[in-house]
């Protein structure tokens, strides 16, 4: 498998709820026999970004309704620069509020050219055991994207 052909979850890692999310979605793209690389944003090398023609990207949300300001948020904007023609999904946490914070990020992917995935997987708190089985699907479903 060339690495174009792997999948990238990149997430920003504060809350054990993204994580657990970013693994069970690792799980359904393995599933599928497609390879994924899980990395923390703080960890990520912006040269892998030519790797990817797949990413998934999650964060958890803060209390104004905003993805992550002090490490996802300017990560974020870098990259975005690099998402023209790449198929990319969303999943996020918070413990409140609604979706709109999902739908201004849902947003922001299609005004950069990307090919977005349906809809973002948004789970409030941490994931339970059916939260965990359907960001296992949401992964399968992206590989299959």
């Amino acid at each position: 498998m060339k690495l174009a052909d792997e999948i990238g979850i990149i997430y920003c890692g504060h809350e054990e709820n993204i994580e657990i999310m970013a693994k069970k979605i690792l799980a359904g793209i393995n599933k599928t026999g497609n390879r994924a690389i899980l990395t923390n944003v703080v960890n990520f090398d912006m040269e892998d970004i030519k790797h990817y023609n797949k990413i998934v990207f999650g964060c958890p949300i803060l209390e104004k309704e905003t993805l992550e300001e002090r490490e996802f948020e300017s990560f974020f904007r870098e990259f975005s620069k690099h998402l023209r023609g790449k198929k990319v999904a969303l999943f996020g946490s918070s413990g409140w509020g609604g979706r709109e914070w999902m739908f201004a990020w849902e947003d922001r992917i299609k005004n950069l050219d990307a090919i977005s995935f349906d809809k973002g997987m948004f789970i409030m708190g941490k994931p339970d055991n059916t939260g965990k089985y359907w960001c296992t699907e949401f992964g399968k479903a992206f590989a299959e994207f």
